[in-house]
């Protein structure tokens, strides 16, 4: 398969400020996976972008949050998703 572009969702427990021991090598994973996709996109011409979700999510999670609510739209192959600016400051 040829893709132009290949996304990939990181998390925030990867930031290099954050060394929780018993996660190490979950971190080291998303980091060296991070390493290697720029790498490869480089020597094969696609994009390569490494989206960094910046809270935890999962099971459970209530349908307004932000995954849960890009997964509904993405389900009902809605053609607009509908964001905010990005701003929100924790």
């Amino acid at each position: 398969y040829r893709a132009d572009i290949f996304l990939n969702t990181d998390s925030f427990f990867a930031k290099k400020d954050f060394n929780y021991q018993h996660m190490r090598p979950y971190i080291i994973t998303k980091r060296h996976f991070d390493e290697i996709g720029h790498y490869y996109a480089n020597m094969h011409d696609i994009s390569f972008v490494n989206m960094r979700l910046e809270h935890v999510y999962g099971p459970g999670d209530g349908e307004n949050k932000f995954i849960p609510y890009i997964i509904d739209c993405l389900n009902k192959k809605q053609s607009c998703v509908k964001c905010t600016t990005g701003e929100q400051i924790r």
